[in-house]
């Protein structure tokens, strides 16, 4: 008899948990209509990435939220269960990003559109996932006085890279001959060739009325490229033009890898000591770029972003 109960009770919990993810599944979620309130408000497929990437982050805290509240209920195995089993999702989230990324390495916006919404749609269906098993074991839709502790184990947010899209020989092949170690030529081409303006150029700075070369003209403009910003200067607060250019959710060692792409030559020292050679190319440290004798590249790491500077002195 005992058996027989036992063997009910399993089959009532296998159909409860059924019926529990369906249910979830096929409900939408608040942060469902949010995203499609913001694909409104916002056009385009930028619009749509930016959205996409920001309620991403909500449901990376939805996610937590769960994950915590069943932390609170559960007995210590289960607990340990439920913290290992986390630990092999991110995993797969991680390799999954990473092989997004690769399958929609290709040029357009639209692309950068489906890897973060894919991105998005695997944490959504986690987070349903783990409101699924709430249920199941509280029966509340909602979790209540939900607060988060700091002791408390959370899952990560991702960092896996944002990828740039990799020029390819026809890139290449339309670049001027002369000019393919100059990185103001070879980087304006690429961004021109692989992103959208989203805001068009406009000025934002003058030089000073006493200004002794360029008095109350303006001197410094931006472009906006979705994730990507381009400051140009005219001499605003030097006598020489230099470019700033903003990465924005790109990691340092991806923004290195794609200038390395369109900028391969390496700075030879021999070349340069014994029989005059150039010394373009890039220093040891890998960040830092000479080109035309007196012009360089530099890469920064700021913060939540990747700094590119480059221009030319006397």
């Amino acid at each position: 008899m005992n058996y027989i109960k036992k063997i009910l009770i399993l089959l009532l919990t296998i159909i409860v948990s059924n019926v529990a993810f369906s249910q979830i599944d096929q409900k939408e979620h608040r942060l469902d209509d949010v995203y499609k309130e913001c694909c409104n408000k916002q056009h385009g497929d930028y619009g749509a990435l930016s959205c996409a990437i920001d309620v991403s982050k909500e449901w990376n805290k939805e996610m937590n939220k769960y994950y915590t509240g069943l932390m609170n209920v559960l007995d210590t195995n289960a607990q340990e269960d439920l913290r290992l089993a986390q630990e092999q999702w991110t995993r797969y989230r991680d390799l999954e990003y990473k092989f997004s990324n690769s399958l929609h390495d290709m040029q357009g916006t639209m692309y950068l559109r489906l890897r973060a919404l894919r991105s998005m749609r695997i944490v959504r269906a986690r987070a349903l996932e783990l409101k699924s098993y709430y249920w199941v074991r509280t029966e509340e839709e909602e979790l209540k006085g939900y607060k988060l502790n700091a002791d408390q184990v959370v899952t990560q947010e991702s960092k896996v890279d944002t990828i740039l899209p990799t020029p390819d020989s026809t890139f290449f092949s339309s670049l001027d001959s002369i000019r393919i170690n100059n990185a103001d030529h070879v980087i304006e081409n690429y961004i021109n060739s692989y992103f959208d303006i989203t805001k068009k150029k406009e000025v934002i700075e003058k030089a000073s009325l006493d200004h002794t070369e360029i008095p109350g003209e303006d001197c410094r403009y931006r472009t906006e490229y979705g994730n990507i910003v381009i400051e140009e200067d005219y001499g605003c607060d030097s006598y020489f033009q230099t470019t700033t250019i903003e990465f924005k959710n790109y990691s340092f060692d991806e923004v290195k890898r794609i200038l390395k792409v369109l900028l391969p030559k390496e700075y030879n020292r021999e070349d340069e000591k014994g029989y005059g050679g150039s010394p373009d190319g890039w220093e040891e440290n890998g960040h830092y770029y000479n080109y035309g004798g007196n012009c360089h590249l530099d890469i920064i790491k700021g913060e939540n972003k990747i700094i590119v500077q480059y221009g030319c002195s006397c």
